[in-house]
């Protein structure tokens, strides 16, 4: 039984997009509260849903990275840029399912993600951003 359920979102604000010039792109990692809901309220269902959040952020921070090396490359191309993102959307999708089949009713599978999540992260700490919900 499922006993909860997160609602995340990786969206692109294009801040400027002109012909020829690098996109300047922001990244966001949101957590939807209005598509989210509990049934259960314990520890471990929280948990195990924060770390979709947590995911979603890694994926974000991906992003971010290879937006940052394609600027860097000076690739103008914005098919380039939704390349990259339809990848990792992709990828995303997977992680989580991978997750939740490996984790569900298991506290210490759970426990190893929860380090596995956390040290990916710190990895890409150097491409943290500011991250909100949306309701």
């Amino acid at each position: 039984m499922i006993g909860a359920m997160t609602a995340t979102s990786i969206e692109i604000d294009q801040t400027r997009i002109k012909k020829f010039s690098l996109p300047k792109l922001k990244v966001y990692a949101y957590f939807v509260k209005s598509k989210s809901w509990a049934i259960e309220k314990n520890d471990y269902y929280l948990t195990h849903e924060r770390l979709h959040f947590d995911i979603a952020e890694i994926y974000a921070r991906k992003i971010r990275k290879a937006f940052d090396s394609l600027n860097n490359e000076n690739i103008t191309d914005v098919a380039k840029y939704k390349d990259v993102y339809n990848k990792y959307g992709v990828q995303l999708r997977y992680y989580n399912k991978q997750y939740d089949s490996e984790v569900y009713y298991s506290e210490k599978r759970q426990s190893e993600w929860i380090q596995n999540i956390h040290s990916e992260l710190d990895h890409l700490k150097d491409y943290e951003f500011k991250t909100f919900y949306q309701e």
